[in-house]
């Protein structure tokens, strides 16, 4: 099994390989740099790419209704996330978790997505 290796893409950052377990753009999403591969992409509903990224998955994290990733409610320490289509054997649906009032809304969705990646 090959090992996952996890970047934050942003405007300045220069990618060290081609292809990427895991890629997770940053609140943006703006790829303007060439990553021709990654099994999962984790991105914001609206994305730019310069070329093309080869994947398996893309989950898109945001409050629109067509996100994979979203939050019903959010409340002080917690929200409720939703899960609106099949990720990694996990099934649609909602769950509460804790929400980081120190990270953005898309920092904190972003985060859910990788830990549900990591769920077997």
């Amino acid at each position: 099994m090959s090992k996952t290796f996890v970047t934050a893409v942003g405007a300045d950052s220069t990618p060290k390989k081609d292809k990427y377990g895991l890629l997770i753009l940053n609140e943006r999403g703006i790829l303007n740099i060439n990553i021709k591969e990654a099994d999962t992409v984790v991105c914001p509903p609206c994305v730019t790419v310069g070329t093309p990224v080869l994947c398996k998955t893309v989950i898109t994290c945001g409050m629109s209704p067509e996100s994979t990733l979203s939050f019903s409610c959010i409340e002080e320490d917690r929200a409720l996330l939703s899960l609106s289509r099949n990720v990694n054997r996990l099934q649609p649906g909602e769950v509460y978790v804790r929400y980081r009032k120190e990270l953005s809304l898309y920092e904190n969705l972003a985060f859910q997505a990788v830990r549900l990646l990591n769920i077997r």
